[in-house]
């Protein structure tokens, strides 16, 4: 190989990295998205069911 044809193989590697390293990129970003809203998700749930025991809580004392 001459020194043109290995400059050239170089970028064309160089640039093939630089695409997969940004359909990387993209893809993490997808499931960080799809992460956090599951986190929400859980928490909304964890905080119904907080709820939900106080309640019961507070109509054990009712009843009382």
């Amino acid at each position: 190989m001459t020194d043109a044809q290995k400059k050239k193989e170089l970028k064309r590697l160089a640039g093939e990295i630089e695409r997969i390293h940004a359909d990387y990129a993209e893809r993490f970003a997808k499931l960080r998205k799809k992460q956090l809203a599951l986190l929400k998700r859980v928490n909304a749930r964890a905080e119904e069911l907080k709820i939900g025991e106080l309640v019961k809580g507070i109509n054990k004392m009712r009843k009382k």
